[in-house]
């Protein structure tokens, strides 16, 4: 992963977040924004490799079971709009610039076919916001 990183010019960082663990059920990623600023700090220095991103940023539930036959209910127990708003916030407590989401294609099946546009309208909202900030 460090060679493959350094070819494209980044490192990335998967931080999963809110995940169903067989047989533990719904569990949180028990890692803070701290472990990922020193791996970042680490691979900095001993990688020579600057540019750190977070990529594959959840914001889909991963639930137990394949999603369009989970309910809507389930699959808020590891992604809603207020998990949502956390994991964005955990992002921009690392400190890394960049950060991919992963679940845009949820959002937009949320809204088209179950009639629930809380997370498109969401993630709307915080993309734009970060727009404007910078």
């Amino acid at each position: 992963m460090v060679s493959s990183g350094k070819k494209r010019g980044y490192f990335w960082n998967h931080p999963l977040s809110h995940h169903h663990k067989e047989p533990f059920g719904y569990v949180k990623y028990p890692l803070g924004p701290s472990f990922f600023r020193i791996k970042g700090l680490f691979i900095k220095i001993f990688v020579q490799q600057k540019n750190i991103i977070i990529a594959e940023l959840q914001a889909e539930p991963w639930a137990a079971g394949w999603i369009p036959h989970v309910s809507v209910e389930e699959q808020y127990k590891s992604m809603s709009p207020e998990k949502f708003n956390q994991i964005i916030d955990y992002a921009q407590k690392t400190k890394f610039q960049e950060s991919y989401l992963w679940g845009a294609e949820w959002w937009y099946w949320l809204k088209e076919t179950q009639g629930n546009s809380q997370m498109w309208d969401e993630a709307k909202r915080v993309i734009h916001s970060n727009e404007n900030s910078n």
